[in-house]
Order: structure tokens, then C-alpha cells, then sequence
């Protein structure tokens, strides 16, 4: 199962995009399911103790995410440069999230865990840092952690404030260990004592984790052993620290991880100490092999930290979380099985999904209405459009998804406007 398709989310956020709806119509009655045959041909799965039957109509409002964001930094004598270029291009990503209207805590943390009286702690911003790119970082915040409801006093987010807060947060200056050790530095920042301690108020039980990587070094974590000399020997293993983020959310959908890190080292696979790519603006990266290992095991994104264009590696990182956060929702009710295929509309045949549950093969209708929408299976709605969405093409259904109470989820293929607003439409029981 995919990290996207498990993720939990009653209401949507709907990012800021175009959608072009494709497709035939489905023969579905739009006003509600009309099924034939009588109560007696519908199950209960005995998870609601009721084999009554209604048509279920929930939305997807456009609304809120909340979303704990934990960058870690590298804050070694290399590093100067690319926190700029990080510093500077992070208005792209306040945008995306404003567009997704989310309720964001950040906080960054470095990978210096030289000092155990201060590795893993929330950093604060460093006004005589030389590394904060454009912005006058004596005028920003004093907090470790910032959340973007704290620049909304007057109800719209006032992105030049949070940008130049969180630019200067994210540019900690180069004086930090040369032996970086980011894994290590992110599982002991959300880890006792210092999540309830100094670190207290970022993670909060019911918000998804986001964790960002960013160096041109690859990860020496080594639980504090003496006899690391080359970040290759008695190293923690990275998949301790996949683990860790798991158990942490309790569930692989709650989590996005992704890094602005040096690619792996194309035919020497392992091998960290390689050079793997070098710019003018940035300098050399050596390969992220480590980092990468804990990334792509949540399918997360790993541009280049040497690429001076970080425009390029914010919006990715930007669509990852709109992708893996804001386009799939479980089904608040349990929908209702049939036993013939003279239960199912329009001669649908009645089969056995993955729920090991047996539905009417199109028990689902998904709509959005929206302005400006274009398609074959759109109708007028008012001065709105109404569509009809397509299986497979437009959406897809998760039988199987243990992060819902009602073990099922729809996830959009599509990322409608913030405008939009997406109906599901089914039989289920009451």
C-alpha cells in the first residue's frame, strides 16, 4: 500500500490548481443511489450494528490541515551558501501552504550533536548569522517553534512576516560539527526528555509530521559512539530511524519526509565519501545515501542541494505534502454491501473488493463543483458546474486502508481548486 493512499483525513484542503475533468458520465442517478431489491439484500459488516441503508453524502470542504514541520539543517563550515539559497526561496513554500490553508508548526533543528547538553534542541534564530539570505534577521522572532496561526491577526496570513521569520530560522549559521548527524538530531528532538521539555508544543497527536533533511553530507548518526571515524562504521542503521518516525505517528500515511541532499553515488552504491554533484554557487555535495535510504522509504522527494535553483526544490517538496495531505479521505460511514446484482442500479455487477466485503461495482459516485470547470460529464449548477468524476481516471478507492475507522478511502487523482468543492455520494449503512 502506498504512503499516499493510507493517509487520514476527514476534510480536505484543496491546493490552488487548475483541473480539466475528463471522462464519461456514469449512469447514476446524481440526486442519490436508488438500489433495487429490499433491506434483506444488504449486509452489515457488524461494524455498526445496523443493516439499514441510506445514501451517505459527504464533502470535501476546503479547510485546514495541520501539519508539524521539522527541518533539519546542516550548520556545518560548507553550508553557508545553500542556507541562503534555502532562506531565499522559502516564501514558495509559505505560499503553497497558505494555498492549503494549514495550521503549520516549524521548527528546525541542526545537525550538530557534538554537544550533548544542546544536540537535538529546537534552534532559534541567529541575528548575526551571515547565512540568512535577504532578510534582516535582528527584526525576526525569538521563538524556537513558529506556527502560521501566529501571523493571522487579521485573519489572512500575512506571508512577508512569516517568510522572514522562518528564513532567518532556517539559516543557523556554519560553525556547527563537520560530522553531521541529522537522523540522530530529528529522533532526539522528538524524543523524550526534550519533546515535553525545551521542545515542547511542536508535536502535536492529531497533525501529520513533515521532516526535511537538508545537507551536502551524508548522515554519521551513531547513537553517541566513540569509534566512528569515517561515517561508515557502527552507524545507527537508517532503517532504526524509519522506524522511529512510524511509532512516533502511529501510522506511515501521518508522515512525509523528504531532503535537500546530495544524489546517491551512481555504480559505488553506498558509498557517502563520493562526490556527487558540485556547483559554482553551492560548491560540492558528497552522497546522501543514508538520508536517501529514510526519504525514499516514504516516497519522498530528494532534489539536489547543489542546484542553486531551490525554487525548484521547495515546490517539490511543496507538492509532495498538497499530494500525500490534501487529495484522499476516508469514508465516515460504512458502505453497505450487496448480495445479488439485481441489488446494484443499472445492472452493475455486485463483486468482492478488497475489504473482503461485496459492493456494487460503481457504489460510488464522486462530484465537484467549481467555476470554469470543462468536461463531458459537467452540467450547470446555478452559475456553478457540476461534474460527475471517473473511477480510475479521476479517482480510485482503497478498500484495504487501515487508517480509516471504516477501512475505506478515496483519493483524488487530481488536485482541485481551493474554490472547488468535491461531493461522495453512497450507499451505506445506518
Amino acid at each position: 500500500m502506498s504512503v499516499l493512499s493510507r493517509v487520514l483525513l476527514l476534510s480536505l484542503a484543496l491546493p490552488s490548481m487548475a483541473v480539466l475533468m475528463t471522462g464519461c458520465p456514469l449512469t447514476l442517478d446524481p440526486e442519490g443511489l436508488e438500489f433495487g431489491g429490499d433491506n434483506d439484500g444488504f449486509v452489515s459488516d457488524g461494524n455498526n450494528g445496523g443493516d439499514g441503508r441510506v445514501t451517505a453524502v459527504q464533502t470535501f470542504a476546503p479547510g485546514g490541515i495541520r501539519l508539524d514541520m521539522l527541518w533539519v539543517v546542516d550548520d556545518s563550515g560548507s553550508m553557508c551558501d545553500k542556507q541562503k539559497a534555502l532562506s531565499n526561496n522559502i516564501d514558495l513554500l509559505v505560499q503553497a501552504l497558505d494555498e492549503l490553508d494549514a495550521d503549520v508548526n516549524f521548527a528546525v533543528v541542526t545537525t550538530d550533536m557534538d554537544n550533548p547538553d544542546f544536540g537535538g534542541q529546537f534552534a532559534v534564530v541567529n541575528p548575526g548569522s551571515q547565512c540568512a539570505g535577504n532578510f534582516d534577521c535582528n527584526r525576526a522572532t525569538t521563538r524556537s517553534i513558529i506556527n502560521t496561526e501566529d501571523y493571522r491577526s487579521t485573519g489572512t496570513l500575512d506571508r512577508t512576516e512569516l517568510t522572514r521569520d522562518l528564513g532567518c530560522l532556517l539559516a543557523p549559521g556554519n560553525s556547527g560539527s563537520g560530522t553531521e548527524k541529522g537522523l540522530d538530531a530529528a529522533r532526539t528532538a522528538l524524543s523524550e526528555p526534550l519533546i515535553n521539555g525545551l521542545n515542547s508544543g511542536f508535536l502535536r497527536p492529531e497533525a501529520f509530521l513533515a521532516v526535511v533533511f537538508v545537507s551536502d553530507e551524508d548522515d554519521c548518526s551513531d547513537g553517541g559512539r566513540s569509534d566512528n571515524f569515517n561515517c561508515q562504521d557502527n552507524l545507527t542503521p537508517s532503517e532504526d530511524f524509519v522506524d522511529f518516525f512510524v511509532d512516533l505517528k502511529g501510522n506511515a500515511a501521518l508522515v512525509s519526509v523528504n531532503g535537500i541532499i546530495a544524489p546517491r553515488a551512481v555504480g559505488n552504491p553506498g558509498n557517502n565519501q563520493v562526490t556527487t554533484c558540485s556547483s559554482p554557487e553551492l560548491g560540492d555535495g558528497a552522497a546522501g545515501e543514508r538520508y536517501a535510504d529514510v526519504i525514499e522509504a516514504f516516497g519522498g522527494q530528494t532534489p539536489s542541494v547543489c542546484d542553486p535553483a531551490y525554487n525548484r526544490a521547495i515546490e517539490d517538496i511543496a507538492k509532495q505534502l498538497q499530494s500525500q495531505f490534501a487529495t484522499t479521505t476516508c469514508l465516515a460511514e460504512f458502505p453497505a454491501a450487496c448480495l445479488f446484482a439485481s441489488d446494484c442500479p443499472d445492472e452493475q455487477s455486485c463483486t468482492l473488493a478488497g475489504d473482503n466485503a461485496v459492493h456494487c461495482s460503481d457504489f460510488l459516485q464522486v462530484f465537484v463543483t467549481g467555476p470554469e470547470l470543462i468536461g463531458n460529464s459537467c452540467q450547470p449548477d446555478g452559475g456553478l458546474q457540476r461534474c460527475e468524476l471517473t473511477r480510475g481516471l479521476d479517482y480510485t478507492i482503497n478498500f484495504g486502508d487501515d487508517a480509516c475507522n471504516t477501512g475505506t478511502s478515496v483519493s483524488l487523482v487530481f488536485e482541485p481548486r481551493a474554490e472547488d468543492s468535491v461531493e461522495l455520494r453512497y450507499l451505506s449503512l445506518q
